[in-house]
């Protein structure tokens, strides 16, 4: 079972866009993550400027760290798209957050064919941009980097 999300972000700094944070519903999950300069009107624009794949052994947050980390300006847009890909059997792997109000920059495409139709809902997908003078230090709680995380604010 296949699905596609893609998030229209906002660097909230000047820095490089180096690491995305990524929800997993299920395990033994497969991605294809892609960085487009935007996404308007369901199409997404410009063309792919950094790319990954992988995979999710448990469900839950993972960091997925960039091979080609991206420069971005404070206040650019930029549009993170993921491949979902779930084993037989479990259907629909995409996750939202309907805790906080809707962001209305989150976008899926059910059949694969590229054109996007925002959702009423946040996709739980955030990019972490490093300002350059700063050095991340991992918190020891979470492995997490000091990076200032762009969501859906």
């Amino acid at each position: 079972n296949r699905a596609f999300g893609c998030v229209r972000l906002q660097a909230p700094v000047t820095g490089l866009l180096d690491t995305l944070r990524i929800y997993f519903g299920f395990s033994d999950m497969q991605y294809n993550i892609r960085i487009y300069d935007d996404i308007i009107a369901g199409q997404k624009s410009g063309g792919v400027l950094s790319s990954t794949s992988g995979g999710a052994t448990h469900s839950g947050w993972y960091v997925v760290a960039l091979p080609t980390p991206l420069s971005v300006s404070a206040g650019e847009y930029f549009a993170v798209d993921v491949e979902f890909i779930a084993q037989t059997g479990n259907n629909n792997p995409l996750r939202f957050d309907k805790s906080g109000q809707d962001c209305g920059c989150s976008y899926i495409d059910n059949d694969g064919v590229g054109t996007y139709s925002l959702y009423e809902g946040n996709l739980m997908i955030h990019a972490g941009v490093t300002q350059p003078a700063a050095t991340p230090t991992p918190d020891p709680s979470t492995g997490l980097s000091s990076q200032v995380w762009s969501l859906y604010e």
